[in-house]
């Protein structure tokens, strides 16, 4: 497979993985569901590149040592993202996906967490759509492994991260900021129910207040 980043040569793995190979590190319970998904969704796999110290000439600093790219061919342009969600929790290290279909590319990846205990927990999904396949753009700046990790959030998420505590920071605000939203609207829909007015005074300001609370968070992510 061409360079599709265009990315230093010494980076790329190039090596077709075939579908099975994930099945066996598949969450319990989840065996069956991933086989079928990725049966269904995903034509083939490509590990396109390896990123590390070593393959970019880093240094070895930092809470990340690699991260992987994937090229996934799509059986459909209306894919069900789940069978990529649950191929990633077989992975314990940070992996970016290319998701193409006709001749469009999906970019996605999800944060990982690890635990006390050893396990990984997966983040928010961050991704762009509807890319033109054939002129890819990605920025992969950083002296360090984790702070080009970072760059790759912050171009996914659409929020400013130069560090993975502030991309926890932000995601934490970004469901606040969900919350509130869904609280506005259901408070703006009663108020149009509302037959006493005083009452529709009372729910607006409520209302209000809650707008002032959402800009304000909204400008803690930026």
């Amino acid at each position: 497979m061409e360079n599709l980043l265009k990315l230093p040569i010494t980076t790329m793995v190039n090596k077709n993985v075939p579908k099975n190979a994930f099945y066996k590190n598949a969450p319990d319970g989840k065996h069956s569901l991933l086989q079928r998904l990725l049966t269904d969704e995903v034509e083939n796999i490509t590990w396109l590149y390896k990123l590390s110290a070593a393959t970019l000439s880093l240094a070895d600093s930092g809470s990340i040592k690699e991260i992987d790219i994937f090229v996934c061919s799509m059986k459909e342009s209306r894919y069900n993202i789940e069978a990529i969600r649950l191929l990633d929790t077989c992975l314990p290290r940070p992996v970016l996906y290319l998701l193409r279909y006709e001749d469009k590319c999906d970019i996605v990846m999800w944060h990982k967490e690890k635990r006390s205990d050893g396990t990984v927990t997966q983040g928010d999904t961050e991704k762009k759509t509807g890319l033109n396949a054939a002129e890819l753009q990605l920025r992969f700046e950083g002296q360090t492994l984790e702070k080009i990790y970072c760059c790759l959030l912050s171009q996914l998420s659409d929020m400013p991260i130069h560090s993975i505590e502030e991309y926890t920071l932000k995601t934490q605000l970004r469901k606040k900021i969900a919350a509130l939203e869904k609280q506005v609207i259901a408070l703006q829909k009663k108020v149009r129910a509302e037959k006493q007015f005083s009452k529709q005074i009372e729910m607006n300001k409520e209302a209000k207040e809650l707008k002032k609370e959402l800009e304000i968070i909204r400008n803690q992510l930026n």
